[in-house]
């Protein structure tokens, strides 16, 4: 998950993405504020094996972002490998597939007009590894 911080990170980024979360209003700043919450919520639940309420979470967290940033915003890519990675745990491929053809794409399409190399294959998060004990 991509968070900015801070003054806006460069004008080229704000040409290239159209929005930047820098520079976004105060109410779209607490929109992904709260799409942020939303998937770091649902990545507890799907460590915890409650797949469908991590989906609605996931689902509400790529609508917020694909409203708020736009249908190619790298941000949507990373809800989308998100999403696709909970369906993968579950064996359900069919649904996981065009989510990471998607994510694929806007990938692509960002790196294209950045100039630099398009990536292979999607990010596919890794689920996070439990702390040690104390």
């Amino acid at each position: 998950m991509t968070r900015h911080t801070g003054s806006c990170l460069s004008g080229v980024l704000l040409l290239v993405f159209g929005s930047m979360q820098a520079c976004a209003p105060a109410a779209l700043k607490e929109d992904l504020r709260l799409a942020a919450s939303f998937s770091d919520e649902a990545r507890l639940y799907y460590q915890k094996g409650e797949y469908a309420e991590a989906e609605r979470l996931y689902r509400r967290s790529l609508a917020i972002r694909e409203k708020a940033l736009g249908p190619d915003h790298p941000d949507v890519a990373t809800s989308l490998d998100n999403l696709a990675e909970l369906y993968q745990a579950q064996g359900k491929y069919a649904e996981a597939e065009p989510l990471l053809q998607r994510s694929l794409a806007i990938r692509k399409g960002a790196t294209k007009r950045l100039g630099a190399k398009p990536p292979d294959r999607p990010r596919i998060p890794r689920p996070f590894s439990p702390l040690p004990a104390p």
